[in-house]
């Protein structure tokens, strides 16, 4: 579907701007007191985050016409899901507790890599924009 095409695109770009604010506010000077006023309100976040990882499970189900399904917007669907559970992580509380095997997983698979998972939204949206009906884009 494309209504899905396009949000996947726009919260790959948005989810980048999100998980790397350093990055984007010393390139766009004028750019950084957007990113500091909307990066500093948990409820917007945590309700951004929501949304991503149901744009990446939707993404994941309903191909646009022609495309391959599940494989051919795997990689921004998994942008999605990543990006989405790194800012629901964040914002949850209770996360401090590594006890659990499952938050000690996320954490070191999301959490940690969170630049990684930046870089890797960025990519994924931009080649998603140019490339729509390229397998894993």
């Amino acid at each position: 579907m494309y209504q899905f095409y396009f949000l996947s695109i726009i919260i790959n770009i948005c989810l980048s701007i999100l998980l790397l604010p350093e990055a984007f506010t010393s390139r766009f000077q004028s750019f950084s007191t957007f990113v500091k006023e909307q990066c500093g309100k948990s409820d917007r976040i945590l309700l951004f985050g929501i949304t991503a990882v149901g744009v990446g499970v939707f993404k994941l189900l309903s191909p646009v016409y022609g495309d391959v399904p599940v494989f051919g917007d795997f990689l921004p669907a998994i942008g999605n899901l990543g990006g989405g559970g790194i800012l629901l992580l964040e914002n949850l509380e209770g996360t401090q507790n590594k006890d659990i095997p499952l938050i000690r997983f996320l954490h070191a698979l999301l959490l940690d890599r969170k630049n990684w998972w930046g870089y890797g939204c960025l990519i994924a949206g931009i080649l998603h924009f140019f490339l729509p009906t390229m397998i894993f884009f």
